[in-house]
């Protein structure tokens, strides 16, 4: 047996990397989690997972009726001046606020909802809440899909556009979480938060660009929309597919200064009361 042999031989068997294990399991048990909630909400439907898709088409088409063909809302090009179809901007901003609404409606009484879990698991709080973003997200993915095939039908995107509206995205899903976080810790101390949350959403839904363009407010309104944390996604994600990344920059410093300051608060909710959750749902 050579010398270089026995030094392998005499070597201590390495140590498995147990934190990298922990935390890939941790997160696929997030992500499992999040498509069995999808799995358990469309068991009994007869189409299944089509509801992904059908339901917000339906939606979109209501909308479409009322405030375009009834309402006559219309959106323009702010570089040329031209008519945008209203379908196409309306669904721009209208999945952002479905995702959001899923998001911080579901958080307000996650927790809670996952008392045993909480309570008898070793799992990390974090980890519970991951499931909850995880469920989210894969909504997002159809959502994105859907806004896509509606603005290419148009003939509006563009293939530089459309790759920097899916990046742009998931910065805009990563502030939303955060929003989510910060939801899902008060909402467990203060039942009062599961309640507010569907006025504040369909405030922030009527205060929004979401159904008109911002020219239509009038100057000494247009700082509502402007405060509205609704609005500056929808105004990028606009830019990026129908005004062909016109002037998306100006939004992304923003929304950046938003995530940051929300996942600060949310972090901080998180280290002073994750140790105390058990104890409290």
């Amino acid at each position: 047996m050579t010398a270089g042999a026995l030094s392998k031989e005499s070597l201590p068997p390495r140590a498995p990397r147990k934190h990298q294990t922990q935390l890939g399991k941790r997160l696929k048990f997030a992500w499992t989690s999040g498509i069995r909630e999808l799995r358990k909400r469309f068991e009994d439907s007869l189409l299944g997972g089509l509801w992904l898709f059908l339901g917000p088409a339906l939606l979109i088409g209501v909308y479409w009726a009322v405030f375009d063909l009834v309402v006559g809302i219309e959106f323009t090009d702010p570089r040329t001046g031209n008519a945008v179809p209203f379908l196409a901007a309306f669904a721009v901003g209208f999945f952002l606020y479905l995702t959001f609404s899923e998001m911080i409606g579901s958080s307000a009484n996650w927790f809670k909802s996952k008392r045993r879990l909480v309570r008898e698991s070793d799992l990390p709080v974090w980890t519970i809440f991951a499931s909850l973003t995880a469920r989210v997200f894969i909504q997002f993915l159809f959502y994105i899909a859907i806004v896509l095939i509606v603005c290419w039908s148009y003939g509006l995107a563009t293939v530089q556009g459309s790759l920097l509206y899916v990046a742009s995205s998931l910065l805009v899903f990563w502030v939303f979480a955060g929003f989510g976080l910060v939801t899902a810790y008060l909402g467990t101390f203060f039942g009062d938060v599961k309640e507010i949350v569907p006025v504040i959403m369909r405030i922030l839904f009527y205060t929004s660009s979401i159904t008109f363009p911002l020219s239509l407010v009038p100057e000494t309104f247009r700082w509502i929309p402007l405060i509205n944390p609704l609005t500056w996604p929808v105004e990028m994600m606009r830019d990026l597919l129908l005004w062909d990344a016109h002037n998306w920059m100006q939004f992304l410093g923003p929304i950046f200064l938003i995530g940051l300051a929300i996942w600060s608060i949310a972090l901080f909710f998180h280290w002073r009361l994750a140790p105390r959750l058990a104890d409290i749902v």
